[in-house]
């Protein structure tokens, strides 16, 4: 009798243990369910600046038409069909006589590009001064806008802008004022549409004592 009642309580004991085994694996589960899902931001990418676009500048196309660009090239030479059109002048164009000849690029008429200024041609100078050639390339060649044949200068100098904007021309030279004055004399040409013209001239005093404008291009070495 006294071990039957030992084992009952013992059972008892036992399957109230296993209760609380479940009971408590159900309440973890649940406390699991219940708990509130953490959420975490992400990462912000690092975006690298853009690199700058690479810009190619365009080569120039050539010369625009009307204008003596490319007068001098980079070793000093001038182009050969200038060369050409000086020899129409009666210019000696053999390399050592090419040599002395002064020049000056330009721009007279306001175009963005540039006209030429040659001078001290040898054959084409005296006491007076030398002749004066200013070339201008067009559609259909060079052309001389000034009446080299007809003038002698000491220097030259840009003045105003006239018609078609090109800029008036300010030679300076020796003249007579009277019979016994010799002075400097400023002659003023202009264009006409075609060609450079005499305007008339200023006399500046007397001629071995009047100084040159420090301004103006010098037209013999």
């Amino acid at each position: 009798m006294m071990r039957v009642q030992f084992r009952a309580p013992a059972k008892i004991w036992a399957f109230s243990s296993l209760v609380s085994i479940v009971w408590a694996i159900l309440l973890v589960g649940c406390f699991r369910k219940a708990s509130p899902k953490v959420e975490t931001e992400p990462a912000t990418p690092t975006v690298e600046a853009p690199s700058p676009p690479v810009i190619i500048e365009p080569e120039p196309t050539g010369p625009p038409a009307g204008s003596v660009w490319d007068v001098v090239t980079p070793d000093g030479r001038l182009p050969k069909d200038l060369l050409q059109s000086m020899a129409k002048q009666g210019a000696d164009i053999k390399r050592n006589d090419v040599a002395e000849w002064k020049t000056l690029a330009v721009d007279v008429n306001g175009d963005g590009s540039k006209e030429l200024f040659i001078s001290n041609v040898p054959g084409w100078c005296g006491s007076g001064g030398c002749s004066v050639w200013l070339w201008q390339r067009t559609p259909d060649g060079l052309r001389n806008l000034l009446p080299s044949h007809n003038l002698l200068t000491l220097a030259v100098e840009l003045g105003e802008s006239g018609l078609e904007g090109y800029a008036d021309i300010l030679l300076y030279h020796r003249d007579m004022e009277s019979t016994s004055q010799q002075s400097l004399a400023q002659e003023r040409y202009q264009w006409d549409g075609k060609m450079y013209r005499s305007q008339g001239k200023t006399f500046l005093g007397n001629y071995l004592t009047t100084p040159l404008p420090a301004e103006a291009w010098r037209v013999n070495k």
